[in-house]
């Protein structure tokens, strides 16, 4: 059986370099990855911030949580990581991290698209049925454990192939079908699988939105203004259903566009024999920093929907460090007044000592 051996996608993205040489995308890659780490790290902190401080654990809650920590780690390990090795002409870790770094990757963008179809599951829940069982906090954390051990179930076979060749981490495939089907398998269960169902279900949630609103309207013209508060209550949880439902589809639409080009990259790179990756080096780093750009995105579609609390959470902070200031000086300006309130009240009780003292001897004279 013949043997396969593919670059992975920073190998394929950098070469040897001379140190006088400027390479035009490493610049582009290092430049974008300095932009989108920061974005990363301060949004998705927030995004957690946020959501561990809430009060009451709502099951949405926990499904953002899951997916800003998720695309914390992409900021945290995936980014810094490939900054390494771009920068370095060999691998420039110890060889068993071959199979870690880029599984885990795999892993990560598993974790996004399964926590995005549970997000829609939920909402679906939410709208369509709400008076039927809640899922608790507990069920909802252990889908999410669920979805985790999914993923890396999901990278066994990529963590496998991968080896270690003339200094590079590469796959070795059995044959160029294995190749084929893995790709094909990745793109299926990773991409069009969950936003085809996530199409659905969104799809279903807005006609149901669109049903209940002209039921409503038929009700308030058949019974008068006798109905007309539990309309204004229905459609102040259908806007806030209609808002969390926006960011849900922003966040599922900045995914479908971030990954795709690594996806469809990948397929003609292993589907078209002629070209064998004739420009997928000049390609693929734009595709790479796409991939991480979605990491940086979510923050901002998430923090929209607590931008008060967000604001709140950001003065607090930055109120703690003053207030320390303020007291450390209110401490010191209130000994300054009590020390000046002793001189001053032991300087009039001697005035008025001395004064009795006078009285004293005018009425002896």
């Amino acid at each position: 059986m013949e043997n396969t051996t593919k670059e992975n996608i920073v190998n394929i993205s950098t070469s040897p370099r001379s140190n006088f040489d400027v390479d035009p995308l490493l610049v582009a890659q290092l430049v974008s990855f300095a932009v989108i780490v920061p974005l990363n790290v301060l949004g998705n902190v927030l995004i957690c911030w946020i959501e561990l401080s809430r009060k009451v654990v709502r099951s949405s809650s926990l499904f953002i949580l899951n997916l800003a920590i998720s695309d914390l780690a992409v900021g945290l390990v995936s980014i810094p990581l490939d900054i390494t090795e771009i920068l370095s002409d060999q691998w420039p870790f110890y060889g068993f991290v071959c199979k870690l770094v880029y599984p885990f990757q795999t892993v990560l963008m598993a974790v996004s698209v399964i926590t995005l179809l549970c997000m829609a599951i939920e909402r679906y829940r939410a709208v369509v049925t709400p008076f039927k069982c809640k899922p608790t906090s507990r069920f909802i954390i252990k889908v999410i454990v669920v979805a985790w051990a999914m993923s890396f179930l999901l990278v066994t076979p990529y963590t496998l192939i991968l080896k270690m060749k003339n200094g590079k981490c590469v796959e070795d495939w059995p044959s160029r079908d294995h190749v084929r089907i893995y790709t094909v398998s990745v793109f299926s269960v990773l991409y069009l699988l969950p936003l085809t169902l996530i199409t659905i279900f969104y799809t279903r949630i807005g006609l149901y939105v669109q049903m209940e609103a002209q039921r409503w309207k038929s009700m308030v013209r058949y019974y008068g203004t006798s109905i007309r508060q539990v309309r204004e209550i229905a459609q102040s949880r259908h806007r806030q259903n209609t808002k969390l439902i926006a960011a849900f589809i922003a966040a599922v639409m900045v995914f479908a566009v971030c990954q795709l080009p690594t996806h469809v990259i990948w397929l003609w790179h292993d589907f078209d024999t002629k070209s064998e990756g004739e420009h997928l080096d000049v390609v693929m780093p734009f595709c790479h920093i796409l991939t991480y750009l979605n990491s940086a995105i979510d923050p901002f579609i998430f923090g929209s929907l607590n931008a008060q609390l967000l604001r709140k959470k950001v003065r607090s902070m930055f109120n703690f460090q003053c207030s320390k200031k303020h007291s450390i000086s209110c401490l010191a300006s209130g000994n300054s007044k009590y020390s000046k309130g002793r001189e001053e009240s032991s300087s009039s009780a001697e005035t008025e000592m001395q004064r009795l003292e006078n009285d004293i001897k005018e009425t002896n004279v």
